[in-house]
């Protein structure tokens, strides 16, 4: 009797010509073919011989000791790789990149919708621009300790040190001038919502700069977030239209919101680079201090700080959690799902905002406030059709 090889056997078997049953019995008869030999030592020698059904004839020859035999299993009826109690793996991975996005929106949103009332409270005996350059170099400290006990790389490439430098300038430098000086004439929650404005910004930074569609979406959008702020900005220029220091305190919102939006387009350039937001934001930081520092000297600046309580907290917490943590967790939502889409948090800033300005600067809500506020979370919705985007990063 010969032998048939044994893909032949598998493929006969496959067809249904042949019974699966005497397929072993004929593979262990094709083995003494190859070389196994009769007699006791060839049956020790297949003893030890442990391959999977799959494998071709000079793998069956070369096999050795100890291998555990792997079964062959059809295509067809491969089972479907599951997580946690029979949750299908795609559907696992697809929940917990959800959720981590959602936690990145929930840490930005907190933070950062309470930032502005400790930004009021730094405002006073120290500059603003010394009050920034103390807040991000404990910021920037803090951010190379962390890379130290990450074990992260720290030094970056040499081509990312133009990005650094753009972006150190445009987000951790013009960026908090513009709003520390826009909050000494404006109320915080106020210059928050002129900041909610981000996505629209960074929709059109994006067409000027990197050449993406501006969709009609977004110009809708526009025109409804700016109806918006006017309605929330009613009540405090009623009567005061001709208040110069009125408007230049919205223009200068508008002008850190720009720069805000040009530091989210640096940064995920970077990302796409491979360079970790924990990097670029530590240096990032370390080039927007001392660029700050360098101006408050030439202008003659006093470089001491407050002593007192209230700036002390102030400064920790927008150093720690508002800069640290923020614009980690902001920044790595930019490098998973895009600048458009994680401006997205900025929405939801004025709600926190205000709602801390009501309780800590007395802010009074009016029908017309209250009309402008949902005038401009339906412009930013509008714009970029948040109910029909996914959430989860699908690339």
């Amino acid at each position: 009797m010969i032998a048939e090889p044994c893909e032949a056997l598998e493929l006969r078997v496959r067809l249904g010509e042949r019974p699966a049953d005497g397929l072993q019995a004929e593979r262990h008869f094709a083995a003494d073919e190859i070389g196994g030999g009769h007699g006791q030592a060839g049956v020790e020698r297949r003893r030890g011989r442990r391959v999977h059904d799959g494998a071709s004839i000079k793998a069956r020859a070369r096999a050795r000791p100890g291998r555990p035999q792997k079964t062959a299993i059809p295509d067809n009826r491969r089972p479907v790789r599951r997580g946690i109690v029979g949750i299908p793996f795609r559907l696992r991975f697809f929940a917990c990149a959800f959720a981590m996005n959602l936690s990145l929106y929930a840490v930005t949103v907190l933070i950062w919708g309470t930032t502005w009332i400790a930004i009021k409270w730094q405002l006073g005996s120290v500059p603003p621009p010394v009050s920034i350059a103390w807040r991000f170099w404990l910021a920037a400290a803090a951010m190379f300790v962390l890379l130290r006990a990450l074990r992260r790389p720290v030094r970056p490439p040499r081509d990312a040190w133009r990005l650094l430098v753009a972006q150190g300038f445009a987000l951790f430098c013009v960026n908090f001038l513009c709003f520390y000086y826009a909050e000494q004439v404006v109320p915080s929650g106020l210059v928050a919502v002129v900041f909610s404005t981000a996505p629209l910004l960074n929709s059109i930074n994006g067409r000027l700069f990197m050449g993406r569609p501006l969709r009609q979406s977004a110009i809708a959008g526009a025109l409804l977030g700016l109806i918006g702020i006017g309605c929330l900005f009613w009540q405090q220029m009623a009567g005061h239209v001709d208040d110069r220091a009125t408007w230049i305190g919205l223009a200068i919102a508008l002008a850190g919101t720009m720069s805000f939006s040009a530091g989210n387009l640096l940064s995920s350039r970077m990302q796409t680079m491979g360079l970790h937001p924990l990097a670029t934001n530590g240096w990032a930081m370390l080039i927007g201090a001392a660029i700050l520092t360098a101006g408050s000297i030439a202008a003659g600046l006093p470089l001491a700080p407050d002593t007192s309580p209230r700036y002390l907290a102030a400064l920790v917490y927008l150093a720690v959690p508002g800069s640290v943590i923020g614009f980690t967790a902001y920044l790595t939502l930019i490098g998973r799902i895009g600048p458009e889409r994680a401006a997205y948090c900025t929405v939801l800033f004025p709600i926190v905002a205000l709602a801390v300005s009501t309780v800590f600067e007395g802010y009074r809500w009016s029908p017309v406030a209250v009309v402008g506020l949902m005038l401009v979370v339906a412009g930013n919705l509008v714009a970029f059709d948040l109910t029909r985007r996914r959430f989860v990063r699908t690339a």
